[in-house]
């Protein structure tokens, strides 16, 4: 056993950091010293980042306290600094989706809004350039030079739609983010490839969208650009500021809602709420909805119309109208269905003030204050106000042209027509009729649909 103090030397493998126990004498042995440490030092090669202070503190330590100290830290080497190439560093949203987890509200979370698919508008920041940074040789505790090393990283290049401004990266449209491979991109539509179900969610997109699969039941759409359907619209939110196309049909199991700012066209549609401010074009049928457009409402020749209503402000065309059952179908032509909309809101609304004005007018018989009367004269400035939009709205109701509803084949008992304000019992079958207003009568009249003659052609 050794008598006098003594050091042991643990290097890392790295050759960055040396450490060292240091054992105190026995009785009568030699104490540990500063010399006795160079000669160590010198003997293991060590000529570099060497901590005289703490080896001279933990020499006295060791030799005063008769205690090891072990693992101290008596040189350092300076690590090299990584040299980093100039890379686009993106957002973390981009490159990650939320989670279940991330969207989990109290234990319920909606698994419908776990997009698929990352959207970003017009002159968002999708992140920046990092510049070039030039790598630092380091050395090592036996003095070796330690040559820099070039970060692994990730070079991705801007693609379509997306422009770089003072080392800001920026969208070019509004749109699909799309990260292939080491190329990015913007793209202006959405293309669902199959079914919109729990592996897309919803979809909230600020372009045109097309879907070659089915809409599942519960799942919502909403585009500002166009949005197409290949197959079947099971009972769903749909809204555009543009048109929607459904391939085949809408199936609306009484709570779906398709808007369309532009128009709506489809094979056909079931139990549905169908607004367009544009046409609403048919193939097929239109069963038990509620319809209303402010262009056409056009179901050729053939196509039915059986239960529920339908609103145009222009003209409405289809095969047939209401079924031997005589479910209840009401056609309107010639109304628009958005100032209809606002005008019953503000019939309502001048409807309670006017009750409130009745209220106020029997309390102030019994007790007459200075803030009852005040009431007063704010509900009946509002009644008024309220009865002047009513007259301006009702002055704009229907459109002011000549419009039709015209069934080339049967239309059956009890289907309603309402046509500027007036309206028309169908009370017994007729086959190819065409519905217009009498604005000389007030009165929607059924006359007998002419068929069409073709030119006489001139003799050759």
């Amino acid at each position: 056993m050794k008598r006098d103090g003594y050091a042991e030397l643990h290097p890392s493998e790295d050759g960055l950091y040396l450490r060292c126990t240091f054992y105190p004498p026995m009785e009568g042995g030699q104490l540990v010293t500063v010399e006795y440490m160079e000669i160590l030092l010198q003997q293991a090669g060590i000529t570099s980042g060497i901590l005289w202070d703490a080896i001279s503190e933990t020499i006295f330590t060791c030799n005063t306290e008769g205690r090891i100290q072990k693992d101290v830290l008596i040189a350092q080497g300076v690590p090299p600094v990584e040299a980093v190439p100039e890379h686009i560093a993106l957002k973390s949203r981009l490159l990650h989706r939320k989670t279940a987890d991330e969207l989990d509200k109290g234990g319920r979370a909606d698994y419908k809004e776990l997009r698929s698919y990352i959207t970003v508008q017009k002159d968002e920041p999708l992140g920046k350039v990092i510049p070039e940074k030039e790598g630092k040789a380091g050395i090592t505790i036996y003095g070796k030079p330690i040559p820099p090393a070039k970060k692994q990283i990730r070079i991705l290049k801007p693609g379509k739609n997306i422009t770089i401004r003072d080392g800001i990266v920026y969208a070019d449209h509004d749109g699909l983010f799309v990260l292939e491979g080491d190329t990015f991109r913007v793209e202006e539509s959405l293309e669902i490839k199959g079914d919109v179900d729990y592996s897309v969610g919803h979809i909230e997109f600020p372009g045109d969208v097309l879907i070659h699969g089915e809409i599942h039941d519960g799942f919502n759409i909403s585009a500002t650009g166009t949005i197409t359907c290949m197959s079947t619209v099971d009972a769903s939110e749909i809204f555009t500021k543009k048109d929607f196309i459904a391939k085949q049909g809408i199936i609306g199991r009484g709570k779906g809602i398709v808007r369309a700012a532009g128009s709506i066209t489809a094979k056909f549609i079931e139990n549905c709420t169908v607004e367009a401010l544009g046409n609403i074009t048919l193939q097929g049928g239109l069963f038990h909805c509620q319809t209303a457009a402010l262009g056409d409402i056009d179901l050729g020749d053939k196509g039915r119309v059986v239960g529920g209503s339908m609103r145009a402000y222009r003209n409405i065309r289809c095969g047939s109208a209401g079924n031997q059952a005589q479910a209840p179908t009401s056609l309107y032509g010639g109304i628009n269905f958005v100032v209809e909309r606002r005008l019953r809101f503000v019939e309502e609304k001048q409807s309670s003030a006017t009750r409130s004005l009745q209220e106020v007018e029997k309390n102030l018989r019994h007790k007459a204050t200075e803030k009852l009367f005040q009431l007063r004269e704010e509900l009946k400035q509002s009644i008024e106000k309220l009865q002047k939009l009513s007259s301006e709205l009702l002055a704009s109701l229907y459109n002011p042209e000549d419009v039709t509803i015209t069934v080339y084949g049967k239309v059956y008992p009890g289907v309603m027509v309402f046509m500027g304000g007036a309206s028309y019992l169908v009370e017994q079958e007729a086959t190819g009729v065409v519905f217009r207003f009498d604005r000389g009568a007030m009165k929607v009249r059924m006359e007998p649909l002419q068929p069409k003659i073709p030119p006489i052609k001139p003799p050759k």
